[in-house]
C-alpha cells in the first residue's frame, strides 16, 4: 500500500514518455486532455513537498526523481539549442 501512491505521482511523466514513445515510433500522436497537459508538473511539485513532510521514507525521494526526468530533458534541450546558436 505505501508504494500505491508513488506509482500514482509517477503515472503522468510515464504517460507522457509513453505518449512521445508511440508519436516517435508511429508518426501518430495520441491525443492528450488538456487537463492532464501539465500533470507531471503538478505531480512533480507534490513529490518535492511529501521530501518535506516524510524526510525519511525514500518512496517520495524516488517518486520526484522519476518526475524530474521531463525537467532534465528540457534542460538539456535548451542547453543543445544554446550551445548550438539556435535562437528559434
Amino acid at each position: 500500500m505505501r508504494y500505491f501512491i508513488l506509482a500514482i505521482l509517477a503515472i503522468p511523466t510515464i504517460l507522457l514518455f509513453v505518449g512521445i514513445a508511440v508519436w516517435t515510433v508511429s508518426g501518430w500522436s495520441p491525443g492528450i486532455p488538456p487537463y492532464l497537459g501539465a500533470a507531471w508538473l503538478l505531480s512533480f511539485v507534490v513529490s518535492i513537498a511529501l521530501i518535506f513532510v516524510f524526510p525519511n521514507a525514500k518512496e517520495w525521494r524516488i517518486a520526484a526523481g522519476i518526475n524530474s526526468i521531463p525537467f532534465v530533458l528540457l534542460l538539456l534541450l535548451g542547453i543543445f539549442f544554446w550551445v548550438a546558436g539556435i535562437d528559434s
